[in-house]
């Protein structure tokens, strides 16, 4: 069964409109399938900041790591831990 779909107007500038019609085109997409593609990406990558990355910050700051890279080694941790179950 498809997903159900809503149709949606936006006004663009000439600019953003022209590079979208040929991005889509150079990709062999249309407008609404590029566009539809990348605020489904934009979506998925607010709500992991938004809310799986302070998950993340706060298990990382339990085990004491203050820097990137030991916020990293809990993110690579917990994905192997899923990945084994």
């Amino acid at each position: 069964m498809a997903a159900s779909k809503s149709r949606a107007n936006i006004y663009l500038p000439e600019e953003v409109h022209q590079w979208y019609k040929d991005r889509a085109s150079n990709q062999g997409n249309t407008m609404s399938g590029l566009a539809s593609f990348v605020l489904q990406k934009y979506m998925l990558e607010t709500k992991y900041m938004e809310e799986d990355l302070p998950k993340f910050i706060e298990i990382a700051e339990k085990m004491g790591y203050e820097d990137p890279d030991g916020l990293i080694q809990v993110m690579k941790t917990m994905m192997e831990k899923t990945a084994g179950d």
